[in-house]
């Protein structure tokens, strides 16, 4: 079989989960084809696999980005149409992701069947905002602070994430 993984790279543990897969799915003479930002590559490759490059969020603005700005809709469509493209290349038969919000989509898309080791998809942050908001919230925050911004987030994070993860799709005639 030929399988896709798709792991979030600026976050090595994304990464290391798929590449346990991989190494079963090697040892099982499955041929695996990684779908990873630049920053995972090197770590991906030296393991014995090979990668198909995606756009990405760099480690440094994910880590410090707690209001993920830099989920906007150019980076999920960018996404989104390059897993396309991979998909259509590779052709495999299962797909597993890691905490990239575009692939089951774009599985879906594909009529590929997919799998999700971590935070499924961006759907389901949608249908759970409130979980999602809270652990955007910084834990070092005072008492007061966190209060207030769990409040807007309660209020606000819905609209907002279903503004960049709905918006961009609905409109494109993806589906």
């Amino acid at each position: 079989m030929k399988i896709l993984l798709a792991p979030f790279a600026p976050s090595l543990a994304h990464i290391t989960r798929c590449l346990l897969i991989a190494e079963r799915l090697k040892d099982e003479k499955h041929e695996c084809l990684f779908v990873v930002g630049v920053e995972g590559k090197n770590v991906i490759e030296k393991a014995g696999f090979k990668t198909v490059p995606v756009p990405e969020v760099d480690s440094v603005t994910f880590r410090k980005d707690r209001g993920w700005k830099w989920l906007t809709k150019d980076y999920f469509r960018e996404n989104l149409l390059a897993e396309l493209q991979i998909i259509d290349k590779f052709n495999p038969d299962h797909i597993i992701t890691d905490f990239r919000f575009t692939t089951c989509t774009a599985a879906s898309i594909r009529k590929k069947r997919s799998v999700s080791i971590l935070h499924a998809t961006a759907a389901s942050l949608m249908l759970q905002p409130k979980c999602t908001a809270r652990s955007i919230i910084s834990l070092g925050d005072n008492e007061d602070k966190f209060k207030f911004r769990e409040s807007i987030l309660k209020r606000l994070f819905p609209e907002v994430f279903h503004f960049f993860i709905r918006r961009p799709i609905e409109g494109s005639g993806w589906f």
